[in-house]
This record gives C-alpha cells, structure tokens and sequence, in this order.
C-alpha cells in the first residue's frame, strides 16, 4: 500500500466484505434458523394477523402540466 488511494481502496473492500458476510449470516438465520432451534418457527404472515386501516390524508395535489396525482396518507 503505497498511496491513499490503495489504502481507501483496501478499506472499502474489507468493510464491503465484512457486511456481506454479515448480511448473509443474517439472512441464513431468519430463514432457517428454525431448523437449528435458533427460533420456533419460519416467519409466517397469514391474512388473519394484517389489517389496514387508513388514519389520515395528509396531502392531495393534482398536477394539470404533468398529468399527475400525488397523495400522502398514514396507516
């Protein structure tokens, strides 16, 4: 390592490497965690658990130049 910028270089390349691993330890345990007992079961969303409901419209605009319709609302 002879300039700053191989330095950089290097410590970009280790720290990117060291949050793949991290990322994909991470991804292996929620997705079969289950198997090895590290949680009860596979994360699971049935249509019984999810419900909606809109609290509030916070802004609606319509565009006449562009054609559009922009709306911000809250769950």
């Amino acid at each position: 390592m002879y300039s700053l910028t191989a330095r950089f270089n290097t410590f970009l390349y280790e720290t990117m490497i060291a949050l793949i691993v991290v990322g994909l330890v991470n991804h292996l345990t929620v997705r079969f965690g289950y198997m090895v007992n590290l949680s009860d079961s596979p994360v699971v969303l049935t249509d019984k658990n999810v419900s909606f409901q809109l609290q509030e419209v916070d802004v609606f605009v319509s565009d006449r130049y562009l054609n559009e319709e922009i709306l911000s609302f809250n769950f």
